[in-house]
C-alpha cells in the first residue's frame, strides 16, 4: 500500500504530517477531526501545500484544494472538529484498527 505524507484542514487551520511518518491512507488519525485530510507523495510538496493554505489568498487555496482533491488521495471524515485550537495529533493506528469507513461529500468543505 502507498504512503503519503498529509496535511489536515480544517478551516483556516493546516496541519503537517511529522517528516519521519510517511502512511497509507487507513494507518491513521488525526485529531482534532479535520475537515479533509490530503496526501502528497514527498514532504516537500505536503510542506508547500500547508505554506501555501497559511499564505495565500483564500480564493488560491480554494482553487488548489479543489486540484488536489482530483489528483491526491485524500479522507473526509464524517464529523470534523469546530474550530479546533491547540497541536494537532497524528496517530498511527494498530494493524487491527486500519480499517476506515470514509464517505465521499460534494465540495472541500
Amino acid at each position: 500500500m502507498r504512503k503519503y505524507f498529509w496535511i489536515a484542514i480544517n478551516g483556516s487551520c493546516v496541519a503537517l504530517s511529522p517528516p519521519n511518518l510517511p502512511l497509507a491512507k487507513n494507518e491513521f488519525s488525526v485529531e482534532p477531526t479535520p475537515q479533509i485530510i490530503i496526501g502528497f507523495m514527498t514532504y516537500a510538496q505536503a510542506s508547500a501545500a500547508a505554506t501555501l493554505c497559511l499564505e495565500a489568498d483564500p480564493s488560491i487555496v480554494d482553487r488548489s484544494v479543489l486540484t488536489w482533491m482530483v489528483m491526491q488521495p485524500i479522507i473526509r471524515p464524517d464529523v470534523p472538529a469546530q474550530s479546533p485550537t491547540g497541536k494537532t495529533a497524528w496517530i498511527k493506528k494498530k494493524a487491527t484498527e486500519a480499517k476506515s469507513k470514509v464517505k465521499k461529500k460534494s465540495g472541500w468543505w
